[in-house]
């Protein structure tokens, strides 16, 4: 029997345009790509709008899985270039029908399957699967999202998987549409260039200082009172960490790598803006207050998030 992919994303209200009067779903069908059927509904004037993508006819399991993940990278590319914030569900039941409803479902020759956050694969047997959906309004893809279907035909046709920590990224910075507050959406903001970037190993003169002072740690541990060696025991661990530069370091590299030093956010270099960033993230983890006004260089810093994601997903194609 054939596998189905059901994809499910949610977006903020209004980041859509609604759609128009359609008898049938939008169907997107690249070359070298099973056809997507895309539409979308909205629950009640006050609720996320959802984008559901479905594509049937697959052999396997495992091959509807893949195109699922492909089609979720694509539309993670497309959300940042379209400015579409998407949450892309963490494949999960988040609802399902009672024993009554699946009982009339089957006297109407169907079988009824729950409401799925994410990415949902199942086979096709020869009695139809219909999903069931609480959505009070519902409607098709239509026209007005000419930009965003032809970046998704051009993503599912030219891009694969993406990589863990871009996705996450990518995740994080969509997330800000949904948080209320400027500080929360700085902390996602931060975070999605600590994930893209790569702690480096220090230089080896460094290194060998460092083991110098790990070797003298773990001489005194073999003396110390249990009180004591505990606490030197976190200490190694400590100075192991110290091996491998800092974390603003490391976001300091990846954005000037991606985002030259002519190009300025805030006045600033985008790899210091970065760090300063960064630096304001830490105060407000470790005392819930910072030096920098967080609400003046937000919008700055979204800038860069977005630039940076930009630059990555076009290096990736």
């Amino acid at each position: 029997m054939p596998f189905t992919f059901r994809l499910r994303a949610t977006t903020t209200p209004n980041r859509f345009l609604l759609p128009g009067d359609h008898d049938s779903p939008l169907v997107i069908a690249p070359e070298g790509v099973v056809p997507i059927e895309l539409f979308i509904t909205q629950s009640g004037p006050a609720m996320p709008t959802e984008l559901i993508a479905i594509a049937r006819g697959f052999e396997s399991e495992a091959t509807a899985t893949e195109a699922g993940e492909k089609a979720r990278s694509a539309l993670r590319a497309v959300g940042v270039a379209t400015g579409v914030a998407l949450d892309l569900g963490r494949d999960e039941s988040t609802g399902g029908p009672s024993d009554y409803l699946k009982d009339k479902a089957a006297e109407e020759g169907l079988i009824l399957r729950g409401r799925f956050d994410g990415l949902d694969v199942y086979e096709e047997g020869e009695v139809p699967v219909k999903v069931l959906s609480i959505s009070f309004t519902g409607g098709y893809v239509s026209s007005p999202l000419n930009q965003f279907t032809d970046l998704l035909i051009h993503e599912l046709t030219s891009r694969g998987v993406l990589a863990g920590d871009l996705s996450l990224a990518i995740d994080l910075y969509f997330l800000t549409d949904h948080e209320a507050s400027d500080r929360a959406r700085f902390l996602n903001l931060v975070t999605a260039v600590e994930v893209l970037s790569t702690r480096e190993d220090r230089p080896e003169t460094l290194i060998d200082l460092i083991d110098s002072f790990i070797a003298q740690t773990n001489l005194h541990i073999s003396t110390a009172p249990e009180s004591d060696a505990e606490s030197a025991r976190s200490l190694v661990g400590s100075l192991q960490d110290l091996k491998k530069e800092s974390i603003g370091s490391a976001i300091r590299g990846v954005v000037k790598r991606h985002i030259p030093d002519g190009e300025y956010f805030d006045g600033k270099p985008a790899g210091r803006f970065a760090s300063d960033c960064y630096d304001a993230r830490s105060d407000l983890s470790h005392i819930g207050r910072s030096a920098t006004e967080i609400s003046a260089v937000y919008g700055e810093l979204r800038r860069l998030v977005k630039t940076l994601l930009e630059r990555l997903l076009t290096e990736g194609e």
